[in-house]
């Protein structure tokens, strides 16, 4: 079987995870570097989830998948992460 709106939702999911790998994402940091970080990370995943759904609109073959169950996944996430950033540095 080809790829599904499930295996679409868990890439969604992690999106942006590769970030936490970054080496100037030290462990050795202060709490005042790591909370940036944390905010510099959560900041990348809403600008990729933004970058997906609007990707998506221009989408024409989704195979197997769910388009509409996978977009309202990404824009939800997308609102709740967004609810969630701090709007200062």
């Amino acid at each position: 079987m080809g790829w599904s709106a499930k295996d679409e939702i868990d890439f969604l999911e992690n999106i942006g995870m590769h970030i936490t790998s970054a080496p100037h994402l030290n462990r050795k940091q202060s709490m005042e570097d790591q909370d940036y970080s944390t905010i510099q990370m959560l900041r990348h995943k809403v600008r990729l989830l933004g970058n997906y759904i609007k990707a998506s609109e221009l989408r024409v073959n989704w195979g197997g998948i769910d388009a509409d169950t996978v977009i309202a996944f990404a824009k939800s996430k997308h609102n709740r992460l967004i609810k969630n950033l701090p709007f200062s540095d």
